[in-house]
């Protein structure tokens, strides 16, 4: 408790799904989270209220992470509410198919803007913050769909496998003010998002391939996070964490 207690965690996509997961979890160790959701205000209260029903300090705003304007406010407000910013943790994105042969290309828009300007936006203010007390954590939750690309989902395949890149150029640019920044890269999780994919035989063919035998929970991906965003994962940084069984090694 005592490592958390004083900090304060950002969460875009807070309100439901890995979000969800990994902004409780950063409250019950005792953080100060802020969730950043879009448009789903239910998901992102609900979230709110269960962390607060079990002591912790939360609250939502609704931000859209690809504007940046709106993001450096928001943050900006953040930052001046509470001081400070110590922990992002950036989970926003959407998982929207479009054939590559005969797709407008309005969805691989869609999903750049979301997945990757907004987590350069969300990084970006973030770090500002972060580098003025000369601590930060940045963890982006990637996907193994950056890693072997995903058929029919070549946009968010694309945006996944671009924060590779993104990290390791922040790893190094933001290292002499104290920040890190690593990656986080679920497989198949139960969520949401994967729920309506994830039919009985499907999921079954998947589990199958999966050495662990199960696909992951959002806790799972949330006690990753965890580590990567805590005080002893200091020297952790540009990397990456899979979470998928091992299924697939990064």
């Amino acid at each position: 408790m005592s490592e958390w207690k004083r900090k304060v965690a950002v969460v875009t996509g807070g309100g439901r799904g890995i979000g969800k997961a990994c902004a409780i979890a950063l409250a019950e160790a005792g953080a100060k989270v802020v969730i950043v959701h879009r448009s789903d205000a239910t998901s992102a209260a609900r979230t709110v209220s269960a962390i607060r029903r079990r002591g912790g300090h939360a609250e939502a705003i609704a931000v859209d992470v690809a504007d940046q304007a709106l993001v450096e406010a928001a943050f900006d407000t953040i930052r001046k509410t509470h001081r400070r910013i110590d922990v992002l943790v950036h989970s926003a994105g959407i998982w929207e198919p479009e054939p590559f042969l005969s797709g407008d290309g309005s969805v691989w828009r869609r999903t750049l803007e979301v997945n990757l300007e907004g987590a350069v936006n969300a990084a970006r203010a973030a770090a500002r913050a972060m580098a003025a007390r000369r601590f930060g954590r940045l963890v982006f939750i990637g996907s193994t769909a950056g890693i072997r690309g995903e058929s029919g989902y070549a946009a968010y395949a694309a945006s996944k496998g671009a924060l590779f890149a993104l990290v390791r150029s922040l790893a190094a640019e933001l290292a002499g003010t104290g920040i890190t920044a690593n990656v986080v890269s679920p497989g198949w999780v139960l969520t949401d998002m994967t729920r309506a994919a994830l039919t009985k035989d499907r999921l079954a063919e998947i589990e199958s391939a999966i050495p662990t035998g199960r696909i992951s929970k959002p806790e799972d991906v949330a006690a990753a996070v965890m580590f990567l965003a805590s005080d002893g994962a200091g020297q952790v940084n540009g990397g990456n964490i899979d979470v998928n069984g091992g299924v697939v090694f990064s």
